[in-house]
């Protein structure tokens, strides 16, 4: 069996169980034992996904084909293999739908670069059809609901790089084919219409909700907080090389760069509140 392949591409806490147990005097103090979390690993290989207990390494089940883009909510995950997105119980595994895109005459379908998002029970899954007669290639957003049926499609010419919820609606980064400019879209979900657009001039690294904010960290020398229409907030300018690691946390946006720096901004005001380099 080669293992050369093998990535734990999910690590889920599913169970932290607290019971009262007092069995030899019920008069007596009660004592809380506390079971340790459960936990189940996602491990792809070349034709199939094995799912792993991580508390006795048991193999739980195995899953034809090898996934990818993976989504887990509750006590479900949702995961593209081959041509199906598959919703499965991570309590064992268990297929509970599978949704097979759509197959065009003389297009494949890749999702090498695909993410999904869930708003308001639907998914939404990014994805891409190559012409394997002309090379084009067509970008896509489709919506499909919990329960594996399919809503509306978008196709443009326009990469989708990233795509995330941000207060009940869809947002995209995208590369404009045309210009090579770089944006950031809010998308109506339940049409997949652009509602707005900010124009970042340079590639995004990052995206984080922050309540009502949306930080945007660029790769060269900037971060930004967007509103929710995509209008600026603040423009907080940086050293160069951006993007190692970003973390909202206490109504600041802490981020660390390639050149050693971590630097806490104020969410509110885009202020500088500490920096930290190392050498």
């Amino acid at each position: 069996m080669n293992y050369s392949k093998i990535i734990i591409a999910m690590l889920l806490p599913l169970l932290l169980i607290s019971c009262h147990k007092n069995d030899d005097d019920p008069s007596g103090p009660i004592v809380d034992e506390v079971l340790p979390p459960q936990a189940i690993a996602y491990i792809p290989k070349e034709a199939n996904t094995v799912i792993m207990d991580l508390s006795d390494g048991s193999i739980q089940n195995i899953l034809s084909g090898s996934f990818q883009t993976l989504l887990a909510v509750d006590n479900s995950v949702y995961y593209i293999s081959e041509n199906s997105l598959i919703k499965a119980s991570t309590i064992g595994g268990s297929v509970e739908w599978e949704y097979e895109f759509l197959q065009l005459l003389a297009y494949d379908n890749k999702f090498n670069n695909s993410e999904i998002v869930l708003i308001d029970g639907y998914l939404y899954i990014t994805f891409e059809r190559l012409n394997t007669t002309t090379y084009e290639t067509i970008h896509y957003i489709q919506q499909i609901s919990i329960d594996g049926v399919r809503g509306w499609t978008n196709s443009q010419s326009d990469f989708f790089n990233k795509l995330l919820a941000f207060n009940g609606y869809l947002i995209t980064y995208e590369t404009i084919a045309a210009t090579h400019v770089y944006v950031v879209r809010k998308r109506d979900p339940n049409t997949g219409d652009i509602l707005s657009e900010y124009s970042n001039g340079e590639r995004i690294v990052k995206m984080y909700p922050a309540g009502n904010n949306l930080i945007v960290v660029s790769e060269g020398n900037k971060i930004v907080s967007l509103d929710n229409s995509l209008s600026e907030n603040w423009l907080y300018p940086t050293g160069l090389y951006n993007g190692i690691y970003g973390l909202v946390d206490q109504g600041a946006f802490i981020n660390y760069s390639y050149i050693g720096k971590v630097e806490a901004i104020d969410i509110a005001s885009g202020n500088l509140i500490w920096v930290k380099e190392f050498p």
